[in-house]
């Protein structure tokens, strides 16, 4: 079992020490990354009752090890330790090669807190740095009695002494100032839980007022992603220091500058243990007074740890990003058939107790040890109709660490509820006892979605077609649905192209999944014109984010249109890309200093040299452009701004156009903000900072904390992005959307990898590829004996559209007919349906070949007289004799007028 030692000392010996245990034994470790020991004055520790972990493999008894004592806080005779004085005392641990100094951290028994470091710098020379200071990057130093962190024209960076690593929780206070700045953008901050390119950090810029003075932000793969941001009072002067407090409990972190609370993070789940450090960047700063203090609330007791990420298993198909396949958890012993194969989610019933319980409300376990049985290998996820419950389930969840879980319930405010407590929760909204059939109904599936701030709905199955689902995953909505026991109904979900499925039998739905086994496209990969273009900078229409270029991008196969947005002067939303209009315009104009009027009169410059004059629109003749058009708008919110996402939202609502817009942004702000600004609209988060393609852990864990606090899609630049990791997150609900693809390679690679849609600058690449086999209908009607051939049509993704004809694979055959290779209904010996899906074969610009299905579809047999007017074919007769007759009739009243 893994476990997390953390031992408080009281009264006789009980010591303390956060570490995860893999010794055998289960003592508690001393190494050198955790080499702190807690203790009150006047304790005896006796190290016989640690084992020191010399490497990976390797774990030593104290007596075999040379301690030496030099401190006289601490009196050391062989392994026992008597503790004298109140503070941080080191001593000297020596095996083979490792000399490794251990801390005792020592508080008077009635204290409440432990003070793990404080210092300052009265007295210190100018110079170097004390020992227990290391330079990490760049100039660092003493400088009147002050640490100088010198990070002018680049960036340096400075920890302070290595057994602050053993903690995970603590107080961190610092005096700081800012005294000079390449610019007023350029920031100090105070890292923790520090690791070489992965790290936390609060960030203060020079000009604390702009609405990023103040940062909570996270150092992923060297990569920076910003979760919260916000204003100071007042910008950081020179002559002036300010006191920094970062409150660091569990995953939560609180930001203070001279105790105001400025940032709450919720979320911070990627690193638990770590160095403590300082840094500037194209700034020099100051900081003295540093006190970290770890409070006896702040430590943790005994309890088992979760894995993270579990590793789901995924099918052996060639489906392109297969459904996602969730199970009704019935008992204990159902995991034993699920030792090769397995489903990704187990969905738990669990009552007031905290009990799990089967569908005949008979307990199998706690949820506790459910938990832990499931762990590692799948998803918990929790059905939930109740508010008190969904909280109650909730804070414990989050008390263990669990952050790869849903919740799912057909009350929002349950959902909402369970999200408010614990914002690592995924949302299922299930929507599975209402009908739908209309653009009207699934607009409103799609705003109850996102307002219950749900990843996923559940839809009936009864009512699913892929024209329904297609619809919905456009406006980036995640679709799951239910099948029954049979090969009919699993068939019916997965061809509509559903993101999950939820069924008592996983193992008959994977064996259908084994039968796909040429490269198979069920859903649609939705193409995105990059700013419109259509085949690219040079070769467009006209220039970027103009309406002409747009027009095209539409007539060439892209379903999506993406464009940029800027607030003006007077407070209008203009189509831009950059702040200005240099790069783009005949005249180089601040966005947000000029009115929309003038900008509207400034020409953009026709890179592609058609000859045609092309004007800055604004988002207002923008949204007219494309009202009611079969296309969604990609909206970039390019500042972060929350008076610009209102007005974006007032204009859509005015033009009633919520359900072709969806809102994208690099951002992080702006998404939390649209919770209370727009929070029936989809959004995306911009970002090519949480990836690693070569960990999906890491990138999971990344992700995960960086988009649902926020509830938002996953819209990275592609060059991380793998095939596995969009199917990992499609067992998380989220859907990928990676940008900016241009090459053919990339392309057609990423349009075979399962992402939801692909932005590109040559959005006419895969213009002439087939993608769509329709059919009028789903259900058809046949009289037996009459003829019967079921056509149907081949569209490719610019709009050609082909007459298609091919042989029905048969699911059902009630009526025992009979069909040739190309439709035609043969015989039928039975009244009755046959149930029957078609598939085609299309291929990619760089030859790959894929197929693509239909939907599961019926015809009936019946007999002459219950369908007279309903057979088409005999309708289609009826109709041409009633024309001859009508003919006749009116040749004679000529004749007779004559």
């Amino acid at each position: 079992m893994k476990k997390i030692f953390i031992i408080l000392a009281f009264a006789g010996l009980v010591l303390g020490l956060q570490k995860e245990v893999k010794a055998a034994d289960d003592r508690p470790i001393i190494s050198a990354s955790q080499n702190a020991i807690l203790a009150n004055v006047g304790d005896t520790i006796d190290l016989a009752d640690y084992v020191f972990q010399h490497n990976a493999t390797t774990f030593v008894e104290f007596d075999q090890v040379v301690l030496t004592g030099f401190s006289a806080g601490i009196t050391l005779n062989g392994t026992v330790i008597t503790v004298n004085q109140k503070g941080q005392h080191p001593f000297l641990l020596q095996y083979q090669s490792a000399n490794i100094y251990v801390y005792v951290v020592a508080k008077e028994t009635n204290e409440t807190e432990y003070v793990l470091f404080e210092t300052g710098f009265d007295g210190v020379p100018n110079g170097k740095l004390p020992n227990g200071y290391s330079t990490v990057a760049g100039s660092s130093g003493i400088q009147n009695e002050q640490l100088l962190v010198a990070g002018r024209g680049g960036s340096s960076m400075v920890t302070l002494p290595n057994y602050l690593r053993s903690f995970m929780n603590y107080i961190i206070e610092v005096d700081m100032t800012i005294v000079e700045v390449d610019n007023d953008s350029r920031w100090a901050s105070v890292m923790f839980r520090y690791s070489t390119e992965n790290y936390y950090q609060m960030a203060i810029r020079k000009d604390a007022t702009a609405a990023n003075g103040v940062e909570f932000a996270k150092r992923t793969n060297g990569a920076w992603n910003v979760t919260n941001t916000t204003a100071y009072s007042e910008q950081i002067s020179p002559v002036k220091m300010y006191n920094l407090k970062i409150d660091v409990l569990d995953a939560t972190i609180k930001e203070y500058i001279n105790d105001e609370l400025l940032i709450t993070h919720e979320q911070a789940l990627e690193y638990k243990r770590g160095l403590i450090g300082v840094q500037a960047s194209g700034a020099n700063a100051l900081f003295d007074n540093f006190k970290i203090t770890l409070p006896e609330s702040y430590i943790r007791t005994e309890t088992f740890e979760f894995t993270r990420i579990p590793t789901i298993y995924e099918p052996n198909t060639k489906i392109v990003n297969p459904a996602t396949i969730l199970t009704p958890f019935e008992s204990m012993a159902q995991l034993e058939g699920y030792a090769t194969r397995r489903p990704a989610t187990l969905l738990l019933n669990v009552n007031n107790d905290l009990d799990v319980m089967n569908a005949d409300n008979v307990k199998i376990d706690s949820l506790y040890n459910v938990l832990i049985e499931l762990d590692g290998k799948y998803i918990p996820a929790f059905k939930v109709e109740d508010a008190t419950l969904a909280v109650k389930i909730a804070e414990r969840i989050k008390l263990w660490g669990i952050l790869d879980v849903f919740f799912i319930s057909t009350e929002k405010d349950v959902i909402l509820a369970a999200r408010g407590e614990y914002e690592m929760i995924r949302g299922v909204l299930d929507l599975s006892q209402r009908a739908f059939s209309t653009k009207a109904d699934l607009d409103q599936i799609r705003k109850d979605t996102n307002s219950a701030q749900s990843v996923a709905v559940i839809l009936n199955p009864d009512f699913l077609e892929k024209v329904h689902v297609n619809y919905l995953q456009q406006r980036l909505v995640t679709v799951w649905s239910m099948v029954e026991n049979n090969d009919e109904s699993r068939l019916n979900v997965l061809l509509s192209g559903a993101n999950g499925i939820i069924t008592n039998n996983p193992m008959a739905l994977l064996d259908l999944y084994e039968t796909f086994t040429t490269t198979t496209h069920l859903r649609e990969v939705f193409i995105i014109a990059h700013r419109g273009l259509h085949n690219g900078y040079t070769e467009s229409a006209g220039p970027e984010n103009s309406i002409e270029v747009a027009l095209q991008a539409i007539e060439n196969g892209a379903k999506i249109l993406e464009t940029d947005v800027h607030l003006t002067f007077d407070e209008q939303v203009v189509v831009m890309h950059d702040a200005t209009t240099g790069r783009t315009a005949s005249q180089n104009f601040t966005v947000s200093a000029q009115l929309l009027g003038a900008l509207e009169n400034v020409t953009l410059l026709d890179v592609s040299n058609t000859g045609n004059t092309f004007y800055i629109p604004s988002f207002d003749t923008y949204l007219d452009t494309f009202k009611d058009k079969d296309v969604v708008l990609f909206i970039e919110i390019k500042p972060t701004n929350q008076l610009l996402l209102e007005k974006v939202r007032d204009m859509v609502l005015e033009k009633d156009m919520e359900n072709q817009v969806v809102l994208i942004m690099f951002g992080a702000q702006n998404i939390v903000n649209m919770k209370t600004v727009m929070p029936t609209m989809v959004n995306g988060y911009l970002t090519g900072a949480l990836l690693n393609s070569n960990s999906i852990e890491n990138s999971m864990l990344s992700v995960l904390t960086s988009i649902v606090p926020m509830k938002s899609t996953l819209n990275p630049s592609y060059g991380q992005l793998t095939p596995e990791f969009t199917k990992a997150l499609t067992h998380r609900g989220i859907t990928v959307w990676p940008w900016t693809i241009d090459d053919g390679t990339s392309l057609s690679y990423y349009y075979n990898a399962g992402v939801g849609g692909i932005t590109t600058n040559v959005s006419d690449y895969f213009k002439d590829m087939y993608m769509y086999l329709n059919y009028e209908t789903t259900e058809f009607k046949v009289v037996k004996g009459e003829p019967f051939i079921l056509s149907g049509e081949l569209k490719t993704k610019g709009g050609s559209v082909y007459p298609y004809r091919t042989e029905l694979v048969i699911v059902r055959n009630d009526a025992k007919a009979t069909f040739d290779g190309s439709g035609k209904l043969i015989s039928a010996e039975d009244l009755g349906e046959v149930v029957f899906y078609t598939k085609a074969i299309s291929t990619l610009p760089n030859g790959n070949v894929i197929e693509i299905y239909s939907d599961l579809m019926t015809i009936t047999l019946v007999e002459p007289s219950a369908t007279l007017w309903s057979n088409p074919w005999i309708y289609v007769g009826f109709s041409g004799v009633s024309a001859l007759a009508v003919g006749i009739w009116l040749t004679l009243k000529k004749v007779t007028k004559k």
